[in-house]
């Protein structure tokens, strides 16, 4: 997702809870949805 292969840096799983973590921030922050 990131640019790493699979077990490379990071689980697919630490990359896909990485990238809803900065997604659900950027969405607060823009006045978006409220932290659930």
């Amino acid at each position: 997702m990131f640019g790493f292969s699979s077990g490379d840096l990071m689980t697919l799983d630490d990359e896909r809870h990485l990238f809803v973590s900065v997604v659900s921030g950027w969405l607060r922050r823009a006045g978006g949805m409220p932290e659930p």
